[in-house]
């Protein structure tokens, strides 16, 4: 029996590159798939791009700049969707109720056809009057419980470890600092209008430490408490029960990206190597697995075959 390849991607947008490079490589179809989505996080955003969409498929290294200069972690599935890759999506999630799968048709197309600011949302937005944009195209979503997975052909699964325990929101993660110079930091401190402050962060300030000039976003005084996270027992719980309905619902992916999302810390950066060690053991005792790291795929994009 052939083995299933599973990708270890360092954060979810390489996800894109994974499901690129295994059409080009003949190990999933170029389109029609069903995305079984394992996360905490929905990642159903829209990108805003420089490079058009439509390149996707033809340089190596303009796919390349699409997932690291122009995808960021939450708009890698909807670029996807647009392209055919996927035309069904099935988002696990925890604390929604077993037996009660919830289903919308959605939406998603490019504004002006130009394949660089894609939009997405609910189908039934769109009345019969209003007249469709030539690339509109409608896909079906699914959400629920872990027990309402549905078994598809041509699976593509794709398990985030945040799912089995969330480091939290990126203000749980601490401050981040990003230099500046002394013109921009005159420029904020002087200015109580400035454009930054319409971005939607939660709080940023300038600083000046030793001659050195920042930006400071997200520095709270206060502990922001975190409810995502679980302890190992929970962890391997839910790794248990991942496993067993993928097994009970006879899930047979054709390939499996799994999501370290370590550099993010939407896994905690204490648990990640736990996680990632027993999810593959126990993914191993259901399926013959070839493991990848994006690593090797990502050089081939590069030119250093």
């Amino acid at each position: 029996m052939e083995k299933i390849k599973a990708v270890i991607i360092e954060e979810h947008n390489e996800a894109f590159l994974v499901w690129d490079y295994a059409i080009r490589n003949k190990w999933i179809p170029n389109k029609g798939n069903f995305l079984l989505h394992v996360d905490e996080h929905a990642d159903m955003g829209t990108p805003c791009m420089n490079i058009s969409i439509h390149e996707a498929f033809r340089e190596l290294q303009t796919v390349n700049k699409l997932v690291y200069e122009e995808f960021n972690i939450a708009t890698f599935i909807v670029p996807s969707i647009y392209l055919d890759i996927i035309n069904k999506v099935f988002w696990v999630k925890h604390n929604k109720s077993g037996g009660n799968i919830k289903v919308k048709k959605r939406f998603v197309y490019s504004y002006k056809n130009e394949g660089k600011l894609l939009v997405s949302g609910d189908a039934s937005s769109f009345g019969n009057n209003i007249q469709k944009p030539r690339s509109y195209h409608e896909y079906d979503y699914y959400w629920g419980n872990i027990d309402d997975i549905l078994p598809n052909k041509n699976v593509i699964l794709d398990i985030d470890m945040d799912y089995f325990s969330c480091g939290g929101e990126p203000r749980n993660f601490g401050p981040l600092y990003l230099e500046i110079t002394r013109q921009e930091y005159d420029r904020f401190t002087n200015n109580r209008y400035h454009p930054i402050n319409y971005i939607n962060i939660p709080r940023i300030e300038c600083r000046d430490m030793n001659g050195k000039y920042y930006y400071v976003i997200n520095n709270f005084e206060v502990d922001i408490p975190n409810y995502l996270k679980v302890g190992n027992k929970d962890i391997l719980k839910r790794i248990d029960k991942l496993v067993k309905t993928l097994y009970s619902k006879k899930i047979n992916p054709e390939i499996i990206s799994i999501c370290r999302s370590a550099h993010s810390k939407f896994t905690p950066s204490d648990q990640v190597n736990f996680i990632q060690e027993n999810l593959l053991k126990a993914l191993m005792e259901i399926y013959s697995l070839e493991i990848i790291h994006i690593n090797q795929i990502a050089t081939y994009y590069r030119g250093k075959k």
